[in-house]
């Protein structure tokens, strides 16, 4: 419903600065991603990419533009792509000054996506490695902030399980892996 909406949305935002037009323009690709129409969320991204190459590639939320178009090749099998894409949007949102928590959650879903990538590529080590990653980053905020709670439960967990099947040879249970791996006794603590 909120897609509708976009032609507005884009007409009053530029107003704006450079930064904050290709945020909008990376949000309403993503938008589209989620919805299967790839097509179309690509052609935002390319939006807001040609913005920031207009404006030297210099504002704050390049790293999120940079993390959907890493969405956008994890969703069309171009796991690579999609690994360089999350490197990227990583390194950027550590350049930051000072990382809030907002952006701290958001390089742990950029952590969790890239392992979800390398385990489309079968590097399994590489994958639990970000997982960790991710989830430390996630345990830590999940007791304060009702968003990463959500995060946590809703897509993590999910992911981190998949992980456990795909390399699980029944030596062990769930929970007795998660501890082993993760450092603690299972994930509903």
């Amino acid at each position: 419903e909120a897609l509708e909406h976009e032609d507005w949305a884009l007409w009053e935002i530029m107003g704006n600065g450079a930064d904050a037009r290709c945020r909008l323009n990376a949000m309403l690709g993503g938008s589209y991603i989620g919805l299967g129409l790839y097509k179309k969320g690509k052609t935002y991204i390319d939006d807001a990419w040609e913005e920031y190459e207009i404006d030297g590639e210099t504002g704050e939320s390049v790293y999120i533009v940079c993390y959907i178009e890493g969405i956008y090749y994890l969703e069309t099998g171009e796991y690579e792509t999609a690994i360089r894409r999350f490197k990227k949007a990583v390194r950027h949102a550590k350049a930051l000054k000072g990382p809030e928590a907002v952006v701290e959650m958001d390089i742990a879903r950029i952590c969790c996506d890239m392992g979800r990538a390398y385990m489309e590529l079968g590097d399994m080590e590489s994958a639990l490695k970000l997982l960790k990653m991710s989830y430390g980053i996630t345990g830590e905020r999940r007791l304060e902030s009702e968003a990463a709670y959500i995060y946590y439960y809703e897509v993590l967990e999910p992911v981190i399980k998949e992980s456990f099947a795909k390399i699980s040879r029944e030596e062990m249970e769930f929970d007795e892996w998660f501890s082993v791996q993760f450092g603690e006794q299972g994930m509903r603590q």
